[in-house]
């Protein structure tokens, strides 16, 4: 074994996958509506592959930052490990497990998931099978979702008061993960949450205050200083080395955050015209102001009441009004999925969301058509008519912490099968595949 728990053939595997992503991007090319030849890797906003998601990434952390002390809240630097026993059940030893008192075995227990979402992995500590990185990856992720939700963030949220959250994560030496997280909150909260944060993190180093600092001088470039570790600087031309290669292999998401600011695909259609992600957070907070969106719909509308400019976009064609005089407009409004696509000249005063396709199940729970404005219409696009690169960006964007991870593992097994990703299937001849839709 190697560093952070790989082989040379891991990292070797682990470049090739990029190498053929990137040659795939550079070989193929799209026209703008302006008439520019593009190729794919122009456009694309990869980790891996852009040079433009670092940028992206940096400005995003910035507007949190500013919201935060525009909110009056104070941040916690919180780091987030499994107890050491763990190290020993990756190699299948469940000896220092079983030395546990029994108080102690069950209350790992009860930080272990067991379920669809997150995994059996509390039935695999029973059987006493060999753990994986993933398993601890997601036994962190299970834990940090029990924290979420704790009395500290209901109470938050029960009187009304904001946050904002930023979380990383990042290898050992030998392949264990373990998580960085920014959260800011209320400082008369800030009790509540170290108490939730030591009862629902029960390794030893969770437990010492150095694991849950308050005194932190600058937030934003404390957390960007571990999330900058674990990135490529494709700039440089660098290739792949072992630490990206273990988010390649384990396919770990490095960075969350909260949804406390414009969404970020709002902004990426936006950033053609308006950059400045604070700006249209900061629409989107004040009450003056007035703002929607839907990424089903693929529709947004912001207006700043106080500068009279309104931003919006309608199935690939974005607006920029300046007091109701037209200053900008590319794309082209293209229909969307199968049903008819409709976009106003000019956003009414008392703006009516686009309607709601309406899913029509029949007596097994699967979706065979959808209605809408009285049509019935035919499924959406399946995963498996998705073209190579549709297949891959859905893939790279797949949130498995909030989706179904069934879902996942479908999608997994036609990567596999287009020969997009080296490794072994699922069995998923118990699950009824045919409901999951993209688009």
């Amino acid at each position: 074994m190697n560093t952070y728990g790989l082989t040379e053939q891991d990292l070797l595997n682990a470049r090739d996958k990029i190498a053929m992503q990137k040659k795939y991007l550079v070989d193929n090319e799209l026209v703008t509506s302006n008439g520019q030849v593009k190729t794919l890797l122009d456009v694309s906003f990869s980790a891996n592959h852009s040079t433009r998601y670092y940028a992206q990434l940096a400005n995003k952390v910035n507007t949190i930052e500013q919201m935060a002390f525009n909110d009056h809240l104070e941040p916690i630097f919180m780091t987030i490990t499994l107890d050491g026993f763990y190290r020993d059940l990756l190699k299948g030893d469940y000896t220092r497990f079983k030395a546990l008192r029994s108080d102690k075995r069950q209350q790992a227990y009860d930080s272990v998931p067991n379920n669809e979402r997150y995994g059996y992995i509390r039935l695999k500590m029973e059987n006493e099978e060999r753990l994986t990185i993933k398993d601890l990856y997601k036994i962190l992720l299970f834990q940090n979702r029990q924290f979420r939700n704790g009395y500290a963030f209901k109470k938050l949220l029960k009187n009304g008061l904001k946050y904002h959250y930023i979380r990383t994560v990042e290898p050992h030496k030998d392949g264990v993960p373990h998580f960085h997280v920014l959260l800011y909150v209320p400082k008369d909260y800030i009790e509540l949450f170290r108490k939730d944060f030591k009862r629902y993190f029960v390794s030893p180093r969770s437990q010492n205050d150095i694991s849950f600092q308050t005194d932190i001088v600058k937030a934003s470039a404390y957390i960007m200083k571990y999330i900058t570790k674990t990135f490529l600087n494709v700039s440089s031309g660098n290739e792949i080395d072992y630490m990206q290669a273990w988010f390649i292999k384990h396919k770990i998401v490095r960075f969350v955050s909260s949804r406390s600011l414009i969404p970020q695909w709002v902004y990426k259609k936006c950033a053609i015209y308006e950059k400045d992600w604070y700006y249209l957070t900061d629409i989107l907070s004040s009450p003056n102001n007035e703002s929607e969106w839907s990424s089903e719909q693929d529709y947004f509308w912001i207006y700043d009441n106080w500068g009279k400019r309104e931003i919006n976009f309608f199935h690939g064609q974005l607006r920029v009004y300046n007091s109701d005089i037209l200053v900008f407009k590319a794309g082209e409004v293209a229909p969307k999925n199968k049903y008819k696509s409709y976009f106003y000249e000019k956003v009414p005063k008392e703006w009516k969301s686009p309607p709601k396709l309406v899913p029509i199940y029949n007596e097994h729970n699967q979706i065979v058509k959808y209605y809408l404005n009285g049509v019935f219409y035919e499924n959406r696009k399946h995963i498996t008519d998705l073209s190579l690169f549709e297949l891959q960006e859905y893939y790279n964007t797949f949130d498995i912490e909030n989706d179904n991870y069934v879902k996942y593992l479908a999608l997994r097994n036609l990567m596999i099968d287009k020969g997009l990703l080296n490794a072994d299937k699922s069995d998923l001849s118990n699950f009824d595949l045919s409901g999951f839709l993209f688009g």
